[in-house]
């Protein structure tokens, strides 16, 4: 794998030593992001008055850059020569308070011995020439850092830089990824979800916190750390605690209580140099907590059942309230540890899954872009681009890096030099010409993503194609969350959405099921937006007239993009579909029979307007239960089957008689009368559908 490498630096027409020049002038040029800074390079060879270039604050301090192209071990005459720039920096920049020295080299710090007696290192002689020159500033009543930009420094500096890949190309001519790149795949990919994503549509909902958890982002880091304020608060408390208002029979689990609580101590006190400790310990984590708890129980066991003529009975009662509060304290730590939200952070892999318009691509895209916007790298890949094979290639391919690179070290190189996690993110597996590839590859994808400490994977896939893309196998492998939409909490979804769009939401509540469906819901704002409906006036029982402005809305959507005069052809589209659905197959019908049946009735358009009907989510894909059979079609919301297909039977039998006579035991619709209970949907909106109609019960024209 190409790596920086700074003895192959240089540009066209320059000498190495006058590219590391420049590099370094252009990083330091990044350090600022205030207007008010000034950064002025400085010409000539090494450097006038003692620096490459300067940083002048708006305060007036000045930060200096000094570069010395040194690529072998430094000897005194080098060491001479920085100390040289030093006391010229000092003389000519009275206002320096931080000096950069760079090097394209780590220095030495083997910590090795001779003879027994330590060796002074690299690293030894960099300190003791620190100090030197602090005693040359201190002369001048100066206060000056002396800082070190070696060859760690300096890749992070690059990789830290949001135009990486063009200072790498440029310096180094390597092509590698960048948040650029990255950035750029976003904006695309953003772009080609189209109405599957709006920024300002955004509602917050609790499976955010496994992305958090798993891309180790600023949100999860504060989080983490509320929690370990509280887990110190409570373990002082634990420590707190006397054993003299413990009686002897609760002395052991005392004891094993203290224990366990330092254990766990010792171990989240490591969280301040490593952020991911308690992914590392987590089974030790799991071990001494559930010590914890059994001794936890003991002890409040023998306090429960204490003698009062042995023990205060004040007493008694204050450390019981304490041990119920520890344990509760623990018994919701232990739980975490098997949340999804821990396990994708430990593991760093998930799985999101959910029904058609639940919202997962809008909650991969708003987690996208809110994680670039952070400066946090992102690759977010539709599936319906996948072109089969290798997914290495798939994600590079979308970076536009042309590499060989089959275990994704550019990235985790990436990732590395950043300090911070990649999250590779491919949505809907379940789309594209060949998805069924990923059945054979994301193994394998997985086991690449665990060996790089830095990469962290997300792939989304519908629910009702899980058996058919991943498979159990992989399934097992991926910790799992579901998108639910916004069921559970319709209501205030509802009214979000609503309030964004600039429409009044009404009094009563929002009992239509099918609200619980961003998609569905979006397509509703969408129109009544577009028509100037500033009232939400749908009545809770109303599906009838939601659905017709709903299907109205699709309508025009599909004629938008396909360039159609009229919506008829998509209308008589939905009204074929629905005849052949009723009575035999309303679970569904095969995609191909589907389209056959478009391509005779439509004539032109038949495929564009059955996949844009599946596209907008008033009908549905999903795969056959026969290993072979096609993608079955139907109606996304069963309600709606049930509406669309009532409806198209009053059309039918549009007069009492002949609908009195459809009913007959030897005719279709009394035939599935017959075999179906008044709870099957249809016929529920039958018996509120034919008063309307005709003035009578249903029970009445069946009598």
């Amino acid at each position: 794998m190409n790596q920086i490498n700074f003895a192959q630096i240089g540009h066209v027409g320059e000498a190495p030593s006058e590219s590391f020049e420049g590099l370094v002038c252009q990083l330091a040029r990044n350090t600022s992001d205030s207007p008010h800074d000034t950064f002025i390079k400085n010409n000539g060879s090494g450097g006038d008055g003692g620096v490459e270039c300067y940083l002048t604050l708006a305060n007036g301090d000045e930060y200096g850059w000094q570069a010395k192209y040194f690529l072998e071990t430094l000897q005194e005459s080098q060491w001479t020569q920085i100390t040289a720039s030093v006391r010229t920096a000092i003389d000519k920049h009275p206002k320096l308070t931080k000096y950069y020295i760079c090097l394209p080299r780590n220095l030495n710090d083997s910590r090795k011995r001779n003879s027994g007696k330590p060796v002074n290192t690299e690293r030894d002689r960099w300190n003791k020439h620190v100090r030197q020159w602090k005693d040359i500033a201190n002369q001048e009543n100066r206060n000056i850092e002396f800082i070190l930009w070696g060859e760690s420094e300096l890749i992070s500096q690059i990789f830290n830089d949001k135009s990486s890949a063009a200072l790498i190309n440029y310096w180094f001519n390597l092509d590698v990824p960048s948040w650029e790149g990255m950035n750029k795949l976003f904006i695309h990919s953003k772009s080609a979800l189209g109405e599957r994503y709006s920024e300002e549509m955004n509602i917050e909902l609790p499976i955010e916190k496994s992305l958090d958890a798993l891309s180790g982002n600023d949100k999860w880091l504060t989080e983490t750390k509320n929690w370990l304020t509280d887990f110190h608060e409570q373990y002082s408390r634990i420590k707190g605690w006397s054993s003299k208002n413990i009686k002897d029979s609760a002395q052991s689990s005392f004891q094993i209580i203290g224990l366990a609580a330092d254990h766990l101590h010792k171990i989240l006190s490591e969280f301040r140099n490593n952020k991911y400790c308690l992914y590392s310990n987590s089974e030790e984590l799991e071990k001494q907590t559930q010590r914890m708890l059994e001794n936890l129980n003991l002890m409040q066991d023998c306090l429960c059942h204490s003698d009062s003529d042995n023990t205060n009975t004040n007493s008694d009662q204050i450390e019981e309230y304490e041990v119920i509060q520890a344990r509760n304290f623990f018994e919701k730590f232990l739980s975490t540890l098997s949340r999804p939200s821990f396990l994708a952070g430990k593991n760093r892999v998930l799985l999101l899954t959910g029904p058609a318009g639940s919202g997962k691509s809008h909650l991969l895209c708003d987690f996208t872009r809110k994680q670039m916007e952070r400066g946090q790298p992102v690759v977010l890949l539709l599936g319906q681009n996948y072109p089969g094979g290798d997914p290495t290639k798939f994600i590079y391919n979308g970076l536009h890096l042309h590499s060989n690179d089959s275990d994704l070290q550019l990235l985790e190189l990436y990732g590395a030099q950043s300090s911070r996690r990649v999250v590779i993110i491919i949505d809907a597996v379940n789309e594209g010409e060949h998805s069924s590839d990923w059945k054979n590859n994301l193994l394998a994808l997985r086991q690449i993503i665990t060996e790089n400490p830095h990469l962290c994977l997300v792939i989304s896939c519908r629910s009702t194609y899980l058996n058919q893309i991943i498979g159990d196998t992989i399934k097992s492998k991926f910790p799992t969350v579901n998108h639910p939409g916004f069921s559970g909490n319709k209501s205030k979804a509802a009214r979000k959405y609503l309030e964004k769009f600039g429409i009044q939401a009404p009094d009563v509540p929002f009992l239509s099921e099918e609200l619980t469906n961003p998609l569905f819901l979006r397509t509703i704002c969408s129109a009544m937006k577009s028509q100037n409906q500033c009232v939400f006036s749908f009545k809770s029982d109303g599906l009838d007239k939601l659905l017709s402005f709903y299907q109205s809305s699709i309508e025009n959507n599909i004629a938008n993009k396909l360039n159609l005069r009229s919506t008829a052809i998509i209308r008589n589209a939905i009204k074929c579909f629905t005849t052949l659905l009723f009575p035999d197959q309303l679970f569904g019908i095969s995609y191909v029979k589907v389209l056959d049946v478009f391509q005779e009735k439509l004539f032109g358009h038949a495929e564009e307007i059955l996949n844009s009907l599946i596209t907008e989510g008033l009908l549905s894909e999903s795969p056959s239960l026969n290993k072979d059979g096609d993608n079955i079609v139907n109606f996304s919301f069963e309600r709606f089957s049930d509406l669309y297909n009532a409806q198209l039977l009053l059309v039918e039998y549009d007069t009492i008689s002949k609908f009195q006579k459809a009913l007959l035991p030897e005719n279709k619709v009394g035939q599935f009368l017959l075999k179906n209970s008044p709870g099957n949907g249809i016929i529920e909106v039958l018996s509120v559908l034919i008063p309307e109609r005709f003035n009578c019960e249903l029970v009445d024209l069946i009598d």
